[in-house]
């Protein structure tokens, strides 16, 4: 928990950034609020670019401070970091020349179209300071930092809520949260080069000559290219989910707007619980320590799954509460406190799913939660989505219940492998790699 904490802090920090924009943007009008969430989808989308890196920082870091070899830590640290910053501006590029593109593909509504266009210009540049943000913290956390990483955190978000709610109440509508999300992501990094400097002893990483270990790089790509890879067939499937949305026009994508960011506050226990996780499982892989690794996840998954159903049941019975905070549009209010009550069963098999995704990819198995999820996300929530939503007329109830599906069952694929030991020659591979890397360093 002394990780797991400060984590879940941080990652309320983001999604509280996330609900207020949210807030504000519904204050402009119900189609300002969809066009928010719409643009924040497609964001997300451009940073599974920066994923490839992302989801191989904390895991390389953690096994090779576990095996305590930590000049090997520094160079895998500094080669993430320039790593970060190319596919941090591919990922830049992305949204900004394919804004137009991906509107018009998932046919919506101008309206809204409209609106998201300009936001999402000005997010593009933010996406590139993210991923630099992202892989600096994730650095720090793996460090066991996690409270120092927070500080900064907390100052990046109190400085992008103010100027949001500045730039937004005034004449800037939804640009001004990009243009405060770029003035705070500045000011993490001048403050996160600090960190670095201070706890980590890396110092000028700015100014001296860029670092590309190719042996870090390839560390980082096995884990990460498997976790990318992962995250964008779930994040392509969920995008159709979207499509099949906004089919339903601009009140059903508002609605799914609304809902998706209680979602976002119902998960942050399990995702914190599987991060926290992840970091652990990969410094007992470096000890060596299997066994104690195998009883951690066991707890953890437990853990994770009663926090997240307390917490999303909570939300639930505060929806006709909560709901109206945020539209004043009684037919939306209706249809987001059902959502909300199937929530608690899509939310406690997304914390499931999590755990066991970090805790493999921490101990080096990082294909089988590809390879075993493509059939689950392609068929339920893709082909769910449409079927349920649009074909049989469900609604986004449709929508809703081909989220639980999907994340149950590819949490309980998952569950099955780490329970059977599946996972052990993987780990066994790891081991023998970083004693031959040390031996040859």
């Amino acid at each position: 928990m002394r990780l797991a904490l400060p984590l879940l802090l941080e990652l309320s920090l983001g999604v509280a950034a996330g609900v207020l924009g949210t807030v504000l943007a519904g204050q402009i009008a119900d189609a300002t609020a969809a066009a928010f969430a719409l643009s924040m989808q497609f964001f997300h989308t451009a940073f599974l670019l920066f994923r490839i890196v992302g989801a191989g920082i904390s895991v390389v870091l953690s096994q090779q401070l576990g095996y305590n070899n930590p000049i090997a830590a520094e160079t895998a640290a500094r080669t993430a970091l320039l790593a970060s910053f190319v596919m941090g501006l591919m990922a830049a590029a992305v949204l900004w020349f394919g804004s137009d593109r991906l509107l018009l593909h998932f046919e919506v509504p101008e309206e809204v179209r409209l609106q998201a266009k300009p936001l999402m210009l000005w997010l593009a540049p933010c996406v590139l300071l993210d991923a630099l943000v992202v892989a600096m913290a994730s650095v720090m956390r793996a460090h066991l930092f996690a409270a120092q990483s927070l500080r900064v955190m907390m100052l990046m978000h109190l400085c992008h809520w103010g100027l949001a709610w500045l730039l937004m109440s005034g004449s800037f509508g939804l640009s001004g949260f990009a243009m405060a999300s770029l003035v705070s992501r500045i000011l993490s990094l001048v403050l996160l080069t600090r960190c670095w400097d201070r706890y980590l002893g890396i110092k000028t990483i700015w100014i001296t000559q860029p670092t590309l270990d190719q042996a870090s790089f390839r560390a980082i790509l096995r884990i990460g290219l498997p976790g990318a890879a992962e995250n964008a067939v779930w994040r392509l499937g969920f995008m159709a989910s979207v499509a099949a949305a906004s089919q339903l026009g601009t009140t059903a994508l508002a609605t799914q707007a609304y809902v998706l960011q209680f979602n976002t506050v119902i998960l942050l226990a399990g995702f914190s619980m599987g991060l926290s996780a992840e970091i652990l499982v990969g410094r007992l892989l470096g000890e060596g320590n299997l066994r104690e690794a195998h009883g951690l996840v066991k707890r953890v998954t437990w853990m994770s799954l009663a926090i997240s159903g307390a917490v999303s049941v909570v939300v639930a019975l505060a929806g006709p509460w909560l709901v109206p905070l945020l539209t004043d549009d009684q037919t939306i209010r209706d249809e987001a406190i059902r959502l909300l009550w199937i929530s608690v069963l899509l939310e406690t098999g997304r914390s499931f799913n999590l755990v066991l995704l970090g805790s493999l990819r921490a101990v080096g198995d990082a294909r089988y939660p590809l390879y075993s999820g493509i059939p689950s996300v392609v068929i339920l929530l893709a082909g769910g989505s449409w079927l349920l939503a649009v074909h049989w007329g469900w609604g986004l109830i449709g929508i809703w219940f081909a989220y639980a599906a999907d994340e149950w069952v590819r949490g309980l694929v998952l569950w099955r492998r780490w329970l059977k030991l599946h996972w052990l020659s993987a780990a066994r591979q790891s081991l023998q790699r970083m004693r031959q890397e040390k031996k040859g360093a």
